[in-house]
Order: C-alpha cells, then structure tokens, then sequence
C-alpha cells in the first residue's frame, strides 16, 4: 500500500528546489565573475553522520580544467551571497 503523505516528503516541493537551484547557481556565477555558460553544478545532501550537519549544500564550479568545490552547512535555499562572496575570496 502507498503512503501518498511520504511520497516526495522530503524538502520543499521539486518546484520550489528546481527556482533555488537555479537562483543559486546565478548568485555563485556572479560571486565568482563566471560566464553564463560556465558549468555550474549545485546539489543538496542529507547526510546522517553525527559529525556531519543534517543538510549540506555542494556548489562545484569549472575555470578550464580546473574544479572547485565548496560545502555550506544548509539548504540550497539558506546559502546567501555572503557565504559565496567568503567562499570566493578564499579559493584564491
């Protein structure tokens, strides 16, 4: 028998993770002077480890050949351009 109250119960709806993605990965392309093409890759994990946060958002990036990788202790949602503008000043 289904559950229709667990289906999909995780998070916010897909539409409104699908807008935060994709307003993030616009924030991270202007707090790292990207082009608009420039891969971006951004995703959001749970993980149930004791020393690891409940929700950890992952935000790669590409320059070339070249891939850096930035980890934020919340949702996608909750990642605000400060922590990208840190984020960036520290990737040298």
């Amino acid at each position: 028998m289904s559950r229709p109250d667990l289906l999909g119960g995780f998070g916010p709806p897909k539409a409104d993770r699908s807008a935060a993605t994709r307003a993030l990965k616009d924030l991270v392309r202007k707090a790292f002077d990207l082009e608009p093409e420039a891969p971006v890759f951004v995703a959001e994990v749970a993980c149930g480890e004791i020393d690891c946060p409940d929700t950890e958002t992952v935000v790669a990036i590409y320059r070339g050949e070249q891939r850096f990788e930035y980890r934020f202790a919340t949702a996608i949602a909750d990642v605000t351009g400060a922590d990208l503008v840190k984020a960036a000043n520290t990737s040298g």
